[in-house]
């Protein structure tokens, strides 16, 4: 499964693209996952795995939590939205 998912990210992103975002990951200050719904779980699992290899990320589940945690954002800050739907 994880293979297959591997793969199908590899068929839609070029793996130019791919390297981009591994290069704006790790020149993060700090990353901030949002998410709406059910995709709260993905990001919390992923944000404790970049925690557990020594970035520093939250998953923000909260609008209201989100807006301050944006409003106390700095440009070395990198803010992601996910989706586990697709929707």
């Amino acid at each position: 499964e994880n293979t297959a998912a591997m793969y199908a990210t590899l068929n839609v992103n070029s793996e130019e693209k791919l390297h981009e975002c591994v290069t704006m990951l790790r020149s993060a200050r700090r990353i901030i996952l949002t998410v709406i719904g059910a995709s709260g779980l993905v990001a919390q699992n992923f944000a404790w795995k970049l925690m557990k290899i020594g970035f520093n990320a939250a998953a923000v589940r909260d609008m209201h939590a989100l807006l301050a945690t944006v409003h106390a954002s700095s440009p070395d800050d990198l803010l992601l939205a996910i989706s586990y739907t697709g929707v």
